[in-house]
C-alpha cells in the first residue's frame, strides 16, 4: 500500500470520527432539548399530558415537527392560556385544536418551516396580538373579536369581557376565517413539499431518539469531566496568566522601541536639515 493512499485512509477516518463525534454532539443537544420540553409539557398540562403527547405523537411529524418540539411550542401555547383562565385539560384542547389548524395553514401557505411559525401567530393572537396573522391570509380585528364574544356569552358590554372569553372568540373567528385552508394539510400531504417537512422531521425525531440512549452515557461521564475541570483549572488559569504577561511585556517592548525609532528619526532629520543649511551658507 503507497503512502498516499494510506494518508487518504488516514484522512477519511479522522473526517469520519470528526462526523460521528458532531452528530453524537448535536444528537445528544436534540435529546436534552427535547426531554426539557417533554418535562415543561407535563408540568404545564398535568392529567391532561398523557393524552396531548399521544396525539402529538401521531400527528407532529406529519405537522413537520418533531414531538419535542411541538412539546415545546404546546408548553408555552397552554402557559399562556393558563394565565388568562383556561384549565389544564381546556388549554390541551385549544392547544391541539390550534396545532391542527396551524398544520393546516402551513399546508395550504407552504410555510417552508412547517407549523411553528402559524402556532406562534395563533399563540400572540389569543391575547390580542393579531397582526402576525395577516402573514397567513387572516385577518381579525378588535371590532371582530368582541362581536363574536358578544355571540358565545350573551354580554353587550366590551368592558365586561374577560381575556379567557375574547381568546375562545378568537379561536372561532381562526376557525371561520381559516375554513378554506382547514383540511388542506391531509388533502395535499402527498404532494412534495409536505413530504419533505414531514421526512425532515422525522430525521430530526431519529436524531433525538438516538440522542435519547446517549444521554445515561454522557451523565456518567459530566461527574468526570467537572473533577478533571476543577482540576486543571488552576494551571490552566495560571498558564494564561502567564502568557497574557508575556504578551503585555511584548506589546511594551514594541511600543518601547518605537518610541526610540521615533526619536532617532527626529534626530536624523534635525542633522539633515543643519547639514543642508550648511551647505546653503557655504554656496553663499
Amino acid at each position: 500500500m503507497s503512502g498516499l493512499t494510506k494518508g487518504a485512509i488516514v484522512g477519511a477516518s479522522v473526517l469520519a470520527a470528526k462526523s460521528l463525534i458532531d452528530f453524537s454532539k448535536s444528537a445528544l443537544n436534540a435529546a436534552v432539548d427535547a426531554e426539557e420540553a417533554g418535562a415543561a409539557f407535563d408540568t404545564t398540562f398535568g392529567t391532561a399530558a398523557q393524552r396531548a403527547t399521544q396525539f402529538l405523537e401521531e400527528f407532529a411529524n406529519k405537522a413537520g415537527l418533531t414531538v419535542g418540539e411541538a412539546q415545546q411550542l404546546q408548553s408555552v401555547l397552554g402557559a399562556v392560556a393558563q394565565g388568562i383562565g383556561f384549565t389544564q385539560e381546556a388549554s390541551a384542547d385549544l392547544s391541539i385544536e390550534l396545532t391542527k389548524i396551524a398544520a393546516d395553514v402551513a399546508s395550504f401557505s407552504n410555510i417552508s418551516a412547517g407549523a411553528e411559525p402559524v402556532l406562534q401567530a395563533f399563540r400572540s393572537a389569543l391575547v390580542g396580538e393579531r397582526e402576525a396573522l395577516k402573514t397567513y391570509g387572516i385577518a381579525i380585528t378588535e371590532a371582530d373579536v368582541q362581536t363574536k364574544a358578544f355571540e358565545q356569552t350573551g354580554k353587550d358590554s366590551a368592558d365586561s369581557l374577560n381575556r379567557q372569553e375574547k381568546a375562545l372568540a378568537t379561536l372561532a373567528l381562526i376557525q371561520e376565517k381559516a375554513a378554506v385552508q382547514i383540511g388542506d394539510l391531509d388533502r395535499t400531504m402527498g404532494s412534495f413539499a409536505n413530504q419533505s417537512r414531514a421526512l425532515n422531521a422525522e430525521l430530526r425525531q431519529l436524531r433525538e431518539e438516538i440522542g435519547a440512549e446517549l444521554i445515561p452515557v454522557a451523565a456518567e461521564l459530566l461527574p468526570i469531566m467537572r473533577e478533571f475541570a476543577f482540576e486543571v483549572a488552576p494551571a490552566l488559569i495560571k498558564g494564561f496568566g502567564g502568557f497574557a504577561k508575556n504578551i503585555s511585556d511584548v506589546t511594551l517592548g514594541v511600543r518601547q522601541f518605537k518610541e526610540e525609532m521615533s526619536f532617532v528619526d527626529i534626530l536624523l532629520m534635525r542633522n539633515t536639515k543643519i547639514g543642508q543649511q550648511k551647505n546653503h551658507l557655504h554656496r553663499l
